[in-house]
């Protein structure tokens, strides 16, 4: 059975390209993430980015967080910092900045607020998500910031990407703006992007689920058809054959796309 394919829709997930390798090998995965605007604190700054976390199967794992500015290229604005947390029950995980990130950022973690107090690690400009001086040396719009971690804990082979978007808040990962042609500066969280949503032909009240309201409308149909979508093999009449593919449609697409 065909699947269609909608637009955005309203079921979130953690959209995690992971590939697995031979036998012995560690999952690596990656997670995309982009600026929730609605809940920044000026609505100035936009960014896109990606996570991506390698256990490396020693105890240690490598976090590299890719940031690209995607603000108004009017008012212009850096990308001066941005801190998360990590979804791990270790109390001895440790993090570090390695050597080697595209702008002059170094580890960043504590306040950011009006998101958290107590952020777990990230990267800035000085070392100061609320601070860290001239902004100029921050991420330019239209540029991109990248910046590997090493994480160190017992946990490390069961991490994923997503894991370091979660945390204690209900927005654990927050990138800070500064340096707008207005004076103007911004704390913006980051969202996991909703990916495309699949619902099946047969879902005919477009509620998202295939249920007893749609079983009701094809059998509201049921005769002679034109350009019906209750005819849903086209051969101009609803009868048994249509209904013997919703009932394939409601085992295959039931309450699984409910939003």
């Amino acid at each position: 059975m065909h699947l269609l394919s909608a637009p955005r829709g309203a079921s979130l997930s953690l959209a995690l390209v992971a590939s697995l390798g031979t036998a012995g090998s560690v999952l690596a995965d990656s997670v995309d993430i982009e600026s929730l605007g609605e809940a920044s604190t000026e609505q100035l700054g936009s960014f896109a980015g990606s996570l991506d976390y390698s256990p490396n199967g020693d105890g240690t794992g490598t976090l590299v967080v890719s940031l690209t500015n995607t603000s108004p290229a009017g008012n212009g604005g850096f990308i001066t910092g941005f801190l998360f947390n990590v979804d791990c029950d270790d109390p001895h995980i440790a993090i570090t900045l390695e050597p080697g990130s595209s702008h002059p950022f170094t580890f960043a973690s504590g306040s950011g607020e009006p998101f958290g107090s107590a952020f777990m690690a990230g990267a800035a400009l000085g070392g100061s998500f609320l601070g860290g001086g001239n902004p100029n040396a921050g991420i330019a719009v239209g540029a991109t910031g990248t910046f590997t971690f090493k994480v160190v804990t017992e946990q490390a082979d069961d991490l994923g990407a997503a894991d370091f978007v979660a945390g204690p808040y209900e927005h654990n990962f927050v990138v800070r703006f500064r340096g707008f042609e207005d004076g103007g500066s911004d704390k913006v969280p980051a969202a996991l992007p909703l990916p495309p949503v699949e619902f099946c032909p047969c879902d005919y009240n477009f509620d998202g689920v295939v249920d007893a309201g749609d079983m009701g409308m094809i059998l509201a149909a049921w005769g002679p058809a034109v350009d019906s979508p209750y005819d849903t093999n086209g051969d101009g009449l609803v009868d048994g054959a249509d209904f013997g593919i919703f009932l394939l449609c409601w085992r295959q697409c039931g309450a699984q796309f409910a939003p």
